[in-house]
């Protein structure tokens, strides 16, 4: 039996579905789901059967996908979804989340103090919003997702630092508008376009060390021909002379 998906972000009291995957079809009668408070153990839903449904995703007829629909908890924290097979568990972080300010590593305060002036009634309104967004973007570079970064404490100061630039360069850029000047010896490149809302290589690398004490989000050396095939490399490949760091914005 594997792992089931990764955590998840949920707002309060909101219908939800917990997934476990690749489980065999024989042990549909013995597999059981229950929610618990990850603070204090606190039973949420008891543990039960009911509820789990056999999802048959055609891919392979020895195993199957279960689904448990839920409502999530009207309290704002951290849960565990947890499933068990006689001894064998697996437990799921459930994030109950209140706004958008819960998964932000820094704040619309700190925006001001790196502008050096008190923001503006449309940048004050957009901050919230961006630095959300800004915390998904780190988490991604560091290969987790919002559940990760929801219940992240501390925040290392790096990545509220960079949370911080992401920012301050959409609010100072919103069309995303980026020129490129390059020249060696007579060979000379301008070009011009919109770029995303993203970090640059280097930042990617500034994450990765904060948050694995390495430059890679993984050990696992993987051959060339496999990175060849692999669409967001070359994406990155055919990117790569967009890196901010040899940008003039």
């Amino acid at each position: 039996m594997l792992a089931p998906t990764q955590s998840q972000l949920v707002d309060a009291g909101s219908s939800n579905i917990s997934t476990i995957a690749n489980v065999p079809p024989w042990i549909l009668g013995q597999l059981t789901w229950r929610l618990i408070d990850d603070h204090d153990g606190t039973i949420v839903q008891a543990e039960s059967p009911d509820g789990i449904v056999e999802i048959d995703d055609g891919h392979d007829a020895l195993l199957r996908r279960y689904d448990r629909p839920f409502t999530a908890p009207a309290a704002a924290g951290t849960y565990l979804a947890i499933w068990r097979h006689i001894a064998e568990e697996h437990a799921q972080t459930v994030i109950v989340s209140g706004s958008l300010d819960d998964i932000a590593f820094a704040s619309v305060d700190d925006v001001a103090a790196r502008f050096g002036r008190p923001l503006t009634p449309t940048e004050a309104g957009e901050a919230p919003f961006m630095l959300n967004m800004a915390c998904a973007v780190i988490a991604d570079a560091a290969g987790y997702d919002d559940g990760w970064a929801a219940r992240l404490n501390p925040v290392p100061q790096l990545l509220r630092l960079l949370s911080v630039i992401l920012v301050c360069r959409g609010l100072q850029n919103p069309s995303e508008f980026t020129m490129i000047d390059e020249q060696i010896g007579s060979y000379h490149l301008k070009t011009q376009r919109a770029m995303n809302f993203e970090l640059s290589d280097a930042e990617v690398l500034m994450v990765r060390r904060a948050v694995h004490g390495r430059t890679t989000d993984s050990v696992d050396i993987e051959s060339s021909f496999v990175r060849a095939l692999d669409e967001y490399w070359l994406r990155k490949q055919a990117a790569r002379f967009t890196d901010r760091s040899s940008v003039i914005a």
